[in-house]
């Protein structure tokens, strides 16, 4: 049976008839989805969202697909077991009927539940229940200020946005694909969620706007428990259980978002013709005030957790100054006093305790670049930088290697840096080199130097400097020669990490050593099988180095560490140390040997690719073939699982009309545009943790700058709107290389910031003229869809495909052609429609 990666007390083990082999049925996991889609679906006939005969119908439908299921596997079963047929893949059959069963009863149940009443009125002998029809119609009179809605409707959606994002990245590991996927989904449900409103017309809007919070709540528990029941402590999760984690979670606060906006929106046009553009620009204008106030007050003031209820509770502020319902007076005097509750008593603390269960975290803060948990364990201290464990107490062995395997190349090594890894114990161990005249320890982010040093250590024996600065960035505009560079940076797992493995990271690490000097990084794990994606990632980073090194040594320890240098160097560990009368406990003969180095290195040397291209800026490699791993670590169902969400999301740019195929492509390019930017920080700033809020402001304001322009714009140009993007894309993709040279961290941000801004602007003014031109739900939704659904298949195949195979400036170019075959493919339709007609 295919190894269920992760799983951890997901399933529940049974044996099979046939042989004693061992199955996993998915028992937990089944209930969690089959009753999280329940309670929405319940929660949406409540609202008139859908109808209770839709909710019957769906629930029905279910309830049949898995019998049939079940009974069908269950007659195969049956003719195996009576007739002794050889049927192949019993074992997969039997699975189908197990899991289908299991479906089936959860289903039975909740229906059940649902239909209890009619069950006892049945065996009472009671009378039918009546049911007294209600209007959820809205009036001026009943309703409230239209603008102030959806300017908080976008508040909140914008401050959930960034603080899901940070959190389904930091469980993920930060790869490229979790992004895409935060994005993507976070735009397909709320594109649902509009289809659905077009359909509506009874909604209580009074009702809806009041627990709009009450979702991202849902959403944050559903998140928790996904991630608690599907993940192992310690592990990363593959790509289908993230997506699986990312949708579920997400269902809950942006279907009622997408539905409240358009829903909204249609009233606002009819009850105080508020135009549907002016409507999206005050509920953009919302996103980017969130936004900008997130990335003001991450780092050191409010912790991710904080930052949620705080928006939450500013929103109920809000929702009942306007409103002005009965005892608006008292209700708001509370929520004031839990949002300086909520200031004074950080929850961030206790939800990490539950997503860290394996730990005891004492404290939890949220710097400008990621989460740093410090935690306690069996009275052992130790820290966890974004979920991943980076610095602890029983680290010894690590720790040695760390260090001595770089150290002990060099004869008589004076000057010392530290990229990262932990500072107090890395430091210790290089003063055990008498020659070290100067030790500089690089982190970018202070909080984690902190956390990570004693500051009642007092280092006489030599000069120790710490240095907060993004390391690519110092490198580039350091001025200071070192004898030995130690990079103990994280595996190249995304675009963020990718840096320090280029070829252009490496052409400038050797730039600030001596002659002679030693660079050594840590390239991955060093287990004894490497499968063809790790060999493809660490071939491209091997040949980066060849390009710039004279000598490259790999040695394995509880890593695997790439040595480089322009002198020979040694595998012989064991004699250096005791020629050196260096006392280490772990690295000396008694744990190593001479032959077994020098095998193991020789193994590696072996399986590397010479004919791999070395791994660059704009050109991620080992990105790619690191997230192709995770691909494959998914199992034989992830090209079509993906597969099937990119057919689904381009079925309104196959089957819609000219205005959707226009607002699709520019959404699509939009969103490109966005990713790339991103990433264009990421590899230049690194700071993506604190700038990713400033992004999507700048965005949300370009959109909102759009759908308010009221100036008249000749109809004939806002057909050509995707032309211009198309150039505007060519114009990006000949810029974006000249910003990976830049060397201020400052100006490539700004620039990638500027990038974003007109393809914005015309997105939104796009959609500000169609859907005014036939103030109708439908129009409204249908082109909110097309929008939605162009922009999540951007932030999916981009963030998954393009940028790590063909790199970023070849993405831009994909970006033009794809507006320009969206103008083509308007003007052939419409050219064979007027033939037609």
């Amino acid at each position: 049976m295919d190894r269920l990666e992760g799983c951890g007390n997901l399933c529940i083990r049974s044996l099979c008839f046939r042989g004693g082999i061992n199955f996993m049925y998915h028992v937990i996991l089944i209930g969690i989805v089959f009753l999280i889609l329940y309670f929405l679906t319940l929660t949406a006939s409540k609202f008139r969202i859908i109808t209770v005969r839709g909710h019957r119908a769906f629930w029905n439908t279910i309830l049949l697909i898995t019998f049939l299921t079940a009974a069908s596997a269950g007659i195969f079963l049956a003719l195996q077991s009576n007739y002794k047929w050889e049927i192949q893949s019993v074992e997969k059959i039997l699975s189908w009927h197990v899991e289908a069963g299991i479906a089936m009863s959860f289903t039975a149940f909740l229906h059940l539940t649902w239909n209890l009443g009619y069950y006892i009125r049945i065996i009472t002998g009671g009378g039918e229940k009546n049911s007294v029809p209600v209007n959820y119609g809205v009036s001026k009179e009943l309703f409230f200020n239209y603008r102030i809605m959806l300017l908080i409707l976008g508040f909140i959606s914008g401050a959930v946005q960034v603080i899901f994002l940070r959190e389904i990245l930091n469980l993920s590991g930060g790869y490229e694909i979790a992004t895409g996927a935060v994005f993507a989904f976070w735009i397909i449900i709320s594109a649902f969620g509009a289809r659905m409103a077009g359909k509506s017309k009874n909604t209580n809007l009074v009702s809806l706007t009041a627990v709009l919070p009450l979702g991202s709540i849902i959403s944050l528990v559903i998140f928790i428990v996904l991630s608690k029941v599907m993940i192992e402590e310690g592990l990363t999760p593959g790509i289908i259980y993230t997506l699986i984690i990312t949708g579920l979670s997400l269902i809950p606060f942006c279907f009622l978002s997408g539905f409240l906006f358009v829903r909204l929106s249609f009233c606002a046009s009819r009850e105080t013709q508020l135009l549907p553009g002016d409507s999206f620009a005050l509920e953009t204008t919302g996103s980017m005030i969130a936004g900008i106030i997130v990335t003001i007050v991450t780092g050191n003031i409010l912790g991710n957790f904080q930052i949620l209820a705080a928006a939450i509770i500013l929103y109920y502020i809000v929702y009942l100054i306007a409103g002005r319902f009965r005892y608006y007076r008292i209700l708001t005097g509370i929520a004031a006093l839990c949002l300086v509750a909520v200031i004074i008593f950080k929850p961030d603390t206790f939800v990490r305790n539950i997503l860290l269960g394996s730990v005891k975290v004492t404290r939890s803060i949220d710097s400008k670049y990621g989460n740093v948990a410090i935690s306690e364990y069996e009275g052992s201290g130790s820290v966890f930088y974004n979920h991943r464990l980076i610095d602890y107490e029983q680290d010894e062995k690590q720790t040695e290697e760390n260090i001595h395997y770089a150290m002990l190349q060099s004869e008589a090594p004076e000057e010392i840096l530290i990229i990262s890894g932990g500072a107090d114990k890395h430091i210790g161990e290089v003063l055990k080199y008498p020659s070290v005249k100067s030790i500089s320890y690089l982190e970018r982010d202070p909080v984690l130097i902190a956390c990570t040093r004693d500051t009642s250590i007092n280092y006489t024996s030599a000069e120790v400097v710490f240095e907060n600065d993004d390391a690519f960035s110092y490198i580039r505009g350091s001025s200071k020669k070192y004898d030995v560079i130690i990079s103990l940076l994280a595996e190249p797992e995304n675009i963020v990490t990718n840096r320090f493995y280029t070829r252009e990271y490496f052409q400038a690490i050797k730039r600030i050593m001596s002659k002679g000097g030693i660079f050594m990084l840590k390239a991955g794990g060093s287990g004894t099988y490497l499968s063809d994606e790790e060999t493809g990632s660490l071939s491209a980073i091997y040949n980066s180095l060849v390009g710039v090194f004279s000598n490259i040594l790999p040695i394995k320890g509880e890593s695997l560490y790439l040595i480089s240098s322009d002198s020979m160097l040694n595998a012989n560990i064991p004699d250096l140390v005791a020629d050196r009368g260096i006392e280490t406990t772990y690295v000396n003969s008694y744990y190593l040997s001479r032959q077994i180095i020098k095998f193991n290195s020789d193994q590696v040397v072996s399986i590397i690719d010479s004919l791999m291209p070395g791994n660059m800026l704009d050109k991620p490699r080992a990105v790619f073939y690191r997230q192709k791993h995770q691909l494959k670590k998914a199992g034989r169902y992830r090209i079509p699982f993906i597969a099937a969400i990119c057919v689904l999301l381009l079925i309104p740019f196959l089957t819609g009309n000219n205005s959707s195929r226009t607002m699709y492509s520019a959404a699509l390019n939009l969103a490109g545009t966005e990713l790339l930017a991103l990433i264009l920080i990421q590899s230049t700033a690194g700071n993506f943790y604190q700038l990713a809020g400033l992004l999507i402001a700048v965005v949300m304001a370009g959109l909102a700058i759009g759908s308010a322009s009221e100036i008249k714009i000749s109809p004939w140009l806002i057909e050509m709107i995707p032309v211009m993007l198309g150039f505007l894309a060519i114009i990006f993709a000949l810029v974006s290389p000249l910003i990976l040279e830049i060397q201020s961290g400052t100006i490539p941000v700004i620039l990638s910031l500027l990038i974003v801004i007109i393809p914005a602007v015309l997105a939104g003014s796009y959609y500000r003229r169609k859907t005014g031109e036939e103030l109708s739900s439908k129009i409204i939704s249908g082109i909110y869809f097309a929008d939605m659904c162009g922009a999540a298949l951007g932030f999916m195949i981009i963030a998954g495909i393009l940028v790590p195979l063909f790199g970023i400036k070849s993405t831009f170019f994909i970006l033009a052609f794809f507006n320009f075959a969206s103008y083509i493919t308007n003007r052939v339709i419409s050219g064979i429609g007027n033939l037609v007609q």
